[in-house]
Parts: C-alpha cells; sequence; structure tokens
C-alpha cells in the first residue's frame, strides 16, 4: 500500500507498465495524486496483466473486487449469474459495474444510459469501482492507456474515457448482485439478493 511520496519514490512504474501525468492541471506526481489513488492503479494495473498473461482458453472475463469487498456466492449462483449479465452484454463491453451506491442512482437518466436490455444499462457513475466485471479486451484496453496517460483517478478517467464500452447493472435491478453498504441494509430486494456483496464493516 503507498502511504506517502517515499513509498512512491521507490516504485519502478516503466516496470509496472504505468505513466502517471499531472493530475488534471496539478503537478508532477506523487505530489497532486493521493497515495491512494496511485496504489489503486497499480493493484489494477497488475491484477488487469496477470489475466491478460493467462491461456486465452482459460477465461475471457475477470471479476475484480476492490480488497476490503468480501463476496460471498451461494452455491454456484455466482457462475450463473455471471452467465446472466454475459447474455445481455453488448458485444462491444469493455467492463461492467456491478456496484453504484445509492446515492449516485440518481444519476441514471433513462433517455440517455437505456440500451433497451432489462438489467443493463450504460455506466452512469463515474465513483466506486468495488465491483468490476472486465472483458479480456477491456482489459488490454486498460493497459494500453495506462502505458501512455494516466491522468485521474482509475474510476473517472475510465468513465470519461469515450473510448471504453463500459456498462452497469441498471438501479432497481438487484435480482443476481448486491453490495450491502449501511445506506441499503434495509431494502428489501437487496436482502433477498442471491449473491451478496458485502463490506467488511457488514458481515456480522
Amino acid at each position: 500500500m503507498l502511504r506517502n511520496e517515499q513509498d512512491f519514490s521507490g516504485l519502478d512504474l516503466q516496470v509496472i507498465g504505468a505513466k502517471f501525468v499531472n493530475k488534471r492541471g496539478l503537478r508532477s506526481p506523487p505530489a497532486g495524486w493521493l497515495p491512494g489513488e496511485i496504489g489503486i492503479w497499480i493493484s489494477n494495473i497488475l491484477a488487469l496483466k496477470s489475466f491478460c498473461q493467462e491461456s486465452q482458453s482459460n477465461s475471457d472475463v475477470c471479476l475484480l473486487l476492490e480488497n476490503d469487498v468480501w463476496l460471498d456466492p451461494e452455491d454456484d449462483v455466482l457462475i450463473q449469474s455471471l452467465g446472466i449479465w454475459l447474455q445481455h452484454l453488448p458485444a462491444d463491453w469493455d467492463y461492467l459495474n456491478l456496484y453504484v451506491a445509492e446515492n449516485w442512482r440518481y444519476k441514471y437518466d433513462q433517455s440517455i444510459h437505456e440500451i433497451a436490455d432489462e438489467i443493463i444499462c450504460k455506466n452512469y457513475a463515474e465513483i466506486h469501482f468495488a465491483a468490476i466485471l472486465w472483458s479480456r479486451q477491456g482489459a488490454e484496453k486498460l493497459l494500453r492507456l495506462s502505458q501512455t496517460k494516466i491522468h485521474s483517478p482509475i474510476d473517472r478517467q475510465v468513465f470519461e474515457d469515450l473510448d471504453f464500452n463500459g456498462y452497469a447493472i441498471k438501479p432497481d435491478y438487484h435480482a443476481n448482485v448486491s453490495v450491502w453498504t449501511h445506506e441499503a441494509l434495509n431494502n428489501s430486494s437487496i436482502q433477498s439478493s442471491a449473491v451478496r456483496i458485502l463490506l467488511p464493516d457488514e458481515k456480522s
């Protein structure tokens, strides 16, 4: 975990495959960047590199969870859910955002984000990468981007980059997956979800 500028100075970003540039007009990193923002980029890059280096026959999708997220599938429901999502996703998808916080779901605008599907819509929230499903083509696209210009926290940059085809679970669809937070525990549709992704303080 990156805690300060000294930690940053010890990193060989060329080996990692990351090129950080001025953060929205601020000075070169690490000044202007929070250590955690850099760390999240690096952890995602390394995870997706590992995924892309696997045999093509192993898997074409990669589920990335933040390190403080606990996945609690029941039996093979997660595999079934992955199958459902993949059936509904357009062929051009790069990533699927499985979680948007309750207080950001107002950002969904049917006239802008609708793709004529009951489950999936265009990604509509630029924050929270708690649970992301990446396609191989999307992962490769992110790795290429990381080698040229990282100028914003990963969630915001990917959201704003028009080269990424990002999708999300619709805000009112909780039948297969949900991330439980303190703000959503009383939502009965979330409580009955077959797959639950729980933040650590809600495990009990």
